[in-house]
Order: structure tokens, then C-alpha cells, then sequence
């Protein structure tokens, strides 16, 4: 059963991840330089920039079956908009112990909290996602964002 359950699960996640490619050719340097203080290099998320942080720190199971980092707890964040007039919106994925510095991390960075939830079951360890969106200038977005991200055990810089 946690073979089939985790099968699905799989499937499911291949099925809405956005696959991003580099775009470093044609990109505002502005993009890159956002890239350096999140620790990610910026991809194309089609139609916004996206920075991607898998949680390579850990090792998930669901039932007996290991799940990849990339799988399932990979946070991100993306950015439409411009540099100087951005809509930034994504995922933290934040284990139990984080969960009270992060939220008070993104409170106090005037990030926008949308919703704290479990989007799967039967997980080790319990992970929690937090739906997050702020608006403004990206390079003071990504400067609030990374010292949220400072709050967490999250790996970076991302290596490729």
C-alpha cells in the first residue's frame, strides 16, 4: 500500500512541476544578482523568474519507500513582475522544529503568510509548507526572504 501510495504521489509531482531551464542569456542582471543573495541561480519558470531550494538536508521516507529531495521538498520562490515592481509568491518547506522562527521570521520581514499545511501523509519527518506572497522591489524581497531563509537548515548556496 505505501508503494502504491507513494507512486502516486510520484506521478502527481511529475505531473504539475514546472520543468525550468536556465536563462541566463538575455537575463536583467538584476535577476542574477537576486539569484546571489537567495543562493540560487535564477530558472524560467514560464513567465516568471523562479529560484529553487531542494531540501537536500533531508531524508524523506513515506512508509518504507525514500522519496527524492526534488520529489516532494523543494521550496522555491518566483517572481513576476519586474525588479523594481515584482509579485513574489512560493513554498517553504519547513520542518517541525523550524516551523516558530520561520513564521515569526516572515512576519517580521513583512512577508504575507497564505497558508501553513501538510501536503502529504504518513511522511518522516513531518514536513510543513508555507504558501507565501510579498510585493515590491525584488532585490529587497529576496533581502527579507533570505534572512527568513537563515531561519531554516535549507542548504545553500544550491549547488546545480
Amino acid at each position: 500500500m505505501h508503494r502504491r501510495i507513494a507512486t502516486a504521489i510520484l506521478g502527481l509531482t511529475l505531473s504539475v512541476t514546472v520543468t525550468a531551464r536556465s536563462i541566463a542569456q538575455g537575463l536583467d542582471p538584476a535577476w542574477t544578482e537576486i539569484g546571489r543573495t537567495l543562493g540560487a541561480a535564477p530558472v524560467d519558470g514560464g513567465g516568471y523568474i523562479r529560484f529553487n531550494f531542494p531540501r537536500s538536508d533531508v531524508r524523506m521516507t513515506v512508509g518504507d519507500v525514500s522519496v527524492a529531495p526534488a520529489m516532494l521538498s523543494t521550496a522555491w520562490v518566483g517572481f513576476a513582475g519586474t525588479p523594481a515592481a515584482a509579485d513574489a509568491m512560493g513554498d517553504l518547506i519547513i520542518l517541525a522544529g523550524e516551523l516558530p522562527a520561520v513564521t515569526k521570521a516572515l512576519a517580521d520581514a513583512n512577508i504575507d503568510i497564505m497558508a501553513i499545511h501538510n501536503h502529504i501523509g504518513n511522511e518522516a519527518p513531518r514536513l510543513n509548507y508555507i504558501h507565501f506572497h510579498a510585493m515590491g522591489n525584488a532585490t529587497d524581497i529576496a533581502h527579507r526572504l533570505d534572512g527568513v531563509l537563515k531561519m531554516t537548515a535549507i542548504p545553500r548556496p544550491v549547488v546545480a
